[in-house]
């Protein structure tokens, strides 16, 4: 165990230099680590497997250099790297370090034992204990015993490898030693099935623990029936291959179950960068496309939006594919960019959900969140690459004397919509003619009049509305909300129109409003408006409040 969490980390060097500097020789690096040329190339074509495709480092003609694709995603990996060096100054080294003793133990482990080797307080052992008992629970592990008379980890086989791949691969493989041979044999396997970083990396860490665990007397004897399905499939034929020629190698045999295993990594890959290349190695199953079909069918009953196969359906297909298997077999990974496209991309993530309802229903299995911000990926990208629907949504903006909301709400929802939406701007009065011809109608007016006028015929026709009770005299926006006029209090102008839609029989409507008190009153209901003065930036921010209603209106 020792030389898994060595102080000379040879790969954290590695990435530490090159990160450094703008550029780095194989042949500096290989002086300063006294290390063949040949190593260095390898130790960074293993490095590129740990970046998980988040950076990749190019090595042209002996020179390289750091290419960071996601740099929140980098900067976790490499940490983790440079954490190698520190032993078991932090709690995820040493719960790894727990694990892996307690996944080895032919006896139960003392809480003593432990604290020793880490060096670290009997307290400290316990409170990281009882961390990893936590974090192994949806793996079905558990660690039984007592601190006093020695702990054991229990569990399956396979679910102990799915928490060490997802979880601390980095802490207790970073420097795993394979031999020479066996690199070699695992580079041109990359090479015959065309796999890129992120999918090789994807398959070499299965690789390693496969073989360390075997090495350790650890196989897996029995996986579950739906695991046999893969057996005979053409992810099962290529690793048959593979595994047959690493059979030479070590001079032991590998057992059907092991291959299965094995084959997870490559019916569950991430998706290479060019399915074409792949396209005649590994097929795509009837059942597959028949749900992709029934997927933009929904879509597009829904949100009446039509997917256009482009250049990138054929990878989007093979992505269900290799996505369902994962899902499948119980196999998670990690996506650092799933928030932003709940966020900035709200119709794609939409799409993305109704994909989702599709596969738990006809598939069984409940996909997470992290796959469903890959599907909106795809979603968003088919959203920009085609031509609006002819049918889009209207928005209707009504406005009073100021007109910097809405053109505030009009712009933003631009940028949010990723089928950008029409809008129509009316000034003063609304054309009550023209009510059935908009989804969604944002009022701003600041007349009473004009106000209860509006807001009787939307309410009356079913269209949505969102009504501002303005934004004059207000000082801080951080006290608008959004709420139902029946909720709002302090506000003399929401006070007054609520008390006129109750003799209309209107007791609901959507507004956005502020308790804050306002630094002038109009004694007489026909002297208020809505809009007396507003200060710059605070009809800016009822706008963004707006826009954000209307989205999550429309969408939902």
């Amino acid at each position: 165990m020792k030389q898994l969490f060595n102080n000379e980390n040879r790969i954290a060097v590695i990435l530490r230099n090159i990160e450094m500097q703008s550029v780095c020789s194989v042949e500096s690096l290989a002086a300063k680590l006294d290390v063949s040329q040949k190593t260095i190339r390898n130790d960074i074509k293993e490095l590129n497997c740990l970046l998980g495709g988040y950076a990749c480092i190019g090595n042209n003609k002996g020179i390289c250099k750091l290419i960071v694709f996601a740099p929140k995603g980098f900067t976790e990996i490499r940490n983790k790297i440079y954490k190698q060096e520190d032993l078991f100054n932090s709690s995820h080294t040493r719960m790894a370090y727990m694990f892996w003793q307690l996944m080895h133990a032919e006896e139960p482990y003392l809480t003593d034992d432990l604290s020793e080797e880490m060096k670290v307080a009997r307290t400290t052992t316990i409170s990281d204990l009882n961390r990893l008992r936590k974090a192994i629970e949806k793996y079905d592990l558990k660690i039984k015993g007592k601190a006093n008379t020695g702990l054991a980890l229990c569990g399956d086989e396979y679910k102990i490898r799915l928490f060490i791949l997802e979880n601390i691969y980095e802490q207790l493989y970073l420097n795993f030693p394979l031999g020479q041979i066996i690199r070699e044999k695992l580079y041109d396997f990359q090479e015959r099935l065309s796999m890129d970083a992120l999918g090789f990396g994807f398959f070499y860490r299965f690789f390693v623990v496969m073989i360390q665990r075997m090495e350790s007397g650890h196989t897996i004897k029995k996986l579950e029936p739906k695991y046999e399905e893969l057996y005979g499939s053409s992810a099962y034929m290529i690793v048959d291959e593979f595994l047959n020629e690493i059979e030479q190698v070590k001079g032991y045999k590998i057992s059907k179950e092991e291959r299965l295993f094995l084959s997870i990594s490559v019916a569950g890959m991430r998706t290479p960068a060019n399915t074409a290349e792949i396209e005649q190695k590994i097929s795509i199953s009837e059942g597959v496309a028949d749900l992709i079909i029934e997927i933009l069918d929904r879509i597009k009953a829904e949100l009446n939006v039509t997917v256009v196969a482009n250049e990138l359906f054929d990878d989007f297909v093979y992505h269900v594919f290799f996505m369902i298997n994962r899902l499948k077999y119980g196999f998670h990974i990690y996506n650092p960019m799933v928030d932003d496209f709940k966020n900035k991309y709200s119709v794609a993530y939409k799409m993305a959900e109704i994909a989702k309802g599709v596969l738990e229903e006809r598939v069984g299995i409940e996909m997470t969140e992290d796959e469903m911000g890959f599907l909106a990926a795809y979603f968003g990208v088919f959203l920009l690459e085609q031509e609006p629907e002819e049918k889009r949504c209207k928005i209707a903006i009504v406005c009073g004397s100021g007109k910097i909301i809405g053109r505030l709400i009009e712009n933003q929802l631009k940028k949010v919509f990723d089928v950008e939406p029409e809008f129509e701007f009316f000034y003063g009065i609304f054309d009550e003619n023209r009510k059935d011809d908009f989804d969604y109608i944002v009022d701003t007016i600041d007349s009473i009049h004009d106000k209860l006028s509006l807001i009787s015929e939307a309410v009356h026709k079913d269209i949505p509305i969102i009504s501002s009770m303005g934004t004059g005299d207000k000082f801080d926006p951080t006290l608008f909300e959004v709420t139902d006029i029946s909720k709002t209090s302090s506000c003399p102008f929401a006070h007054l129109l609520k008390s006129e839609l109750k003799k209309l029989g209107i007791e609901h409507l959507k507004v956005i409003y502020s308790k804050e008190k306002p630094t002038r009153f109009r004694s007489t209901e026909s002297s208020y408006r809505a809009n007396a003065s507003s200060i710059s930036f605070v009809p800016s921010v009822a706008g963004l409040i707006i826009s954000s209603e209307v989205v999550k209106d429309l969408i939902n």
